[in-house]
């Protein structure tokens, strides 16, 4: 895969092999997790929405490997739960939680893989529908492929949007000085940790403004901040400048 090509792909498998052994467990967590909140709204039950928090504490250092695995067994019960409930919004309730069990597996690329792919199918679904397995009607069936195979594709290119947020660019690292760091007293960390803490990414322009203050002349790190990109906890940018990995 090219520079280019990441910049555009809408193929996170392809993405996420070009990251393997580039990235830390941290950020395939945050990105698992960045997926399970793009569908929040399909997440039925409290005890996926917990684990996806659980999660996100795991990647941070506060939550134990323990509370990770008492959280993926709380989501596989929900799961249990489900069986058998396979049709109309049964079947995206079930994509959306296992989504969040998936993000909580003990492999943090093997996560992140299924994670992206579960959530892409939940929003694929939610656009068309489920599978008319039960009609008579081909053309029908039909139709619903060529519906879904569009809602999948849209699907995966917002979610790779999603994974670049995260990583950002791995051809072409941003420079940073530590004196960006340092400027003002901290200033630049401590707005950043206050993004980090709070979730607050509408001050992300505020940030950018600190920065070009220190003398950052980045381009690629100011625009990411000035941009309209969605952005999520992980966010290469806060990450950067929290020395976050």
């Amino acid at each position: 895969m090219t520079e280019a090509e990441w910049l555009r792909s809408a193929d996170p498998e392809a993405m996420l092999k070009l990251l393997k052994g580039k990235v830390g467990e941290r950020k395939l967590r945050l990105f698992a997790c960045a997926c399970c909140r793009r569908i929040a709204h399909l997440l039925r039950d409290e005890r996926s929405r917990i684990t996806v928090e659980i999660i996100e504490r795991y990647a941070d250092g506060d939550a134990t490997e323990r509370r990770l695995t008492v959280a993926r067994i709380g989501t596989q019960a929900l799961l249990n739960e489900m069986v058998g409930k396979v049709w109309d919004n049964y079947s995206i309730a079930s994509e959306a939680g296992c989504t969040a069990r998936d993000a909580a597996g003990r492999c943090p690329e093997q996560a992140a893989h299924d994670t992206v792919l579960r959530a892409a199918a939940a929003l694929a679904l939610e656009t068309v529908g489920p599978c008319p397995f039960d009609t008579p009607d081909l053309v029908h069936h039909v139709t619903w492929r060529s519906a879904h195979r569009d809602a999948w594709q849209r699907a995966c290119e917002d979610l790779c949007g999603l994974l670049r947020e995260v990583v950002g660019n791995p051809f072409r690292p941003p420079d940073l000085s530590p004196l960006y760091l340092t400027w003002n007293d901290g200033t630049v960390p401590r707005i950043a940790r206050a993004i980090y803490d709070e979730r607050a990414f509408d001050r992300l322009p505020i940030l950018a403004d600190a920065l070009e203050d220190a003398g950052c002349s980045d381009a690629q790190l100011l625009n990411h901040c000035r941009g309209g990109a969605v952005h999520v906890r992980g966010c290469w940018a806060v990450d950067l400048l929290l020395e976050k990995v």
